[in-house]
C-alpha cells in the first residue's frame, strides 16, 4: 500500500543498530559493580582488584581473534595483496575494532571487580547455605547425586574433568568474537545479558546464598560428609583437584589472584553457559551450546562444585536477565521522517 506525503512525514525513522545499543548499558553495569567493589575494599571485605591479569587475557584474546577474523577474509577473499587488503578492511571497520576494544576494556574491569568481589563473599556473609542445600538433596535424593553416581561410574569423571576445564576459554573466546561482529539487536542483548549475569547471579545471589558447594563442605562445616566424595575426585578428577587446592589455600590466606573466590549458589559455570547457549540458539550451531550446558551442569554436580540447584538457578536466573536485556538497550529515539529531513536541511 502506498503511504500518502501526509503519512510518511509521520512514520518513524528507525535508527539503525548501533554498538552504543550495548556499550551505554554496559558502562553502567560495570559502574554498579565497581562501585560495590570500593565500598567492600573500604568497609575490608574486598582486595584490590587484579585488573593487570584480566586485562592482559582479554587483550591477547582479542588480538587473537582479530587475527582469526583476519585469517578467514583471507582465506574467503583471497587478495592478490593481503597487506592492503587487511588494512582496508580495517580501516572499513575502525569503529567496530574501537568499541570491540572499548567493551573488552570495559569487561576487563568488570570481571575484576566481580574476582574480588566474589573472593569477599564469606567476609560479609559467612558460607551457610550448604546446610539446608544437603538436607535437601538427602530428603529428595536420598544423598549428594554426586555421592550415589560417582562410585558407579568413576570412569567418566576424568573426561568431565577435562571438559569442565574448557569453560573459561570457551566463554573468553566466545564473548570477544561477540564484540568483534556486527552491531545487532542480538549483539546488544547478548553483551548486556552476560554483564547482567555477574552483577546479579554472580554478586547479589551469590552474597544472599553463600555458600562453598560438596568439595568444600567437610573444610568449612566439619565432618566427613563428603569425605569419600573428595577421595573419589582426587583419584579420578586431576584438573578439578588441582583448582580445589588452589582455591581453598588463596581462601585461607586471603590471597587474591586469577579465578578465585569460593561460591556455590547459583552456578557462575551454568549461568555463564546457558549464556552462551542463548547466543547460539538461532545459529547452526544452538544444539552444540545447549548439548555444552547440559555437560557443564552435570560435570558441575559429580566434580563436587555445585548442588543440583545451583545450576538450575544459574540456568533460570540467566534466561530472566535474557528475556530483560533488550528492555535496558540504549536505543536512539524514533524521530518523524519530516523532522530528520527538516534537521538534516
Amino acid at each position: 500500500m502506498m503511504l500518502s506525503p501526509i503519512e510518511k512525514s509521520t512514520v518513524a525513522a528507525v535508527p539503525a543498530h548501533s554498538d552504543r545499543e550495548w556499550f551505554v548499558p554496559l558502562m553502567f553495569i560495570v559502574l554498579i559493580e565497581t562501585l560495590l567493589w570500593f565500598a567492600a575494599y573500604r568497609a575490608g571485605a574486598a582486595d584490590h582488584p587484579i585488573i593487570a591479569t584480566y586485562g592482559s587475557m582479554a587483550l591477547t584474546f582479542f588480538i587473537l581473534t582479530l587475527s582469526w577474523k583476519g585469517v578467514r577474509l583471507l582465506i574467503r577473499e583471497r587478495p592478490t595483496d593481503p597487506v592492503h587488503r587487511l588494512f582496508d578492511a580495517a580501516v572499513e571497520n575502525r569503529e567496530r575494532i574501537v568499541m570491540a576494544a572499548l567493551g573488552s576494556v570495559v569487561l576487563s574491569v568488570g570481571s575484576a571487580a566481580f574476582g574480588s568481589l566474589k573472593a569477599g563473599i564469606p567476609r560479609v556473609i559467612p558460607f551457610w547455605f550448604d546446610r539446608p542445600e544437603s538436607i535437601f538433596e538427602d530428603w529428595l535424593f536420598g544423598g549428594s547425586p554426586a555421592i550415589l553416581i560417582d562410585p558407579k561410574i568413576p570412569w567418566i569423571l576424568p573426561y568431565l574433568d577435562r571438559i569442565y576445564a574448557t569453560f573459561i576459554p570457551t566463554i573468553i573466546i566466545a564473548m570477544l568474537a561477540l564484540l568483534a561482529s556486527k552491531p545487532s539487536r542480538e549483539k546488544s542483548r547478548a553483551l548486556v545479558a552476560i554483564a547482567l549475569g555477574w552483577l546479579v547471579n554472580g554478586v547479589f545471589c551469590a552474597y544472599a546464598f553463600s555458600s562453598v558447594g560438596p568439595i568444600f563442605y567437610d573444610q568449612t562445616y566439619g565432618g566427613r560428609k563428603f569425605a569419600a566424595l573428595t577421595e573419589l575426585i582426587a583419584h579420578n578428577a586431576q584438573l578439578t583437584t588441582i583448582a580445589a587446592n588452589h582455591l581453598w589455600i588463596d581462601h585461607m590466606s586471603r590471597n587474591l589472584s586469577f579465578g578465585d573466590g569460593i561460591s556455590a549458589f547459583p552456578s557462575m559455570h551454568v549461568t555463564m553457559t546457558t549464556w552462551l547457549a542463548l547466543v547460539l540458539s538461532r545459529t547452526r550451531y544452538a544444539p552444540l551450546g545447549w548439548a555444552y550446558l547440559f555437560i557443564i551442569w552435570v560435570s558441575s554436580i559429580l566434580l563436587g562444585w555445585h548442588w543440583v540447584l545451583c545450576g538450575i538457578a544459574g540456568g533460570l536466573g540467566m534466561i530472566g536477565l535474557w528475556k530483560l536485556a533488550p528492555k535496558l538497550l540504549y536505543v536512539q529515539r524514533s524521530i518523524p521522517v519530516a523532522e530528520a529531513v527538516a534537521a538534516v536541511a
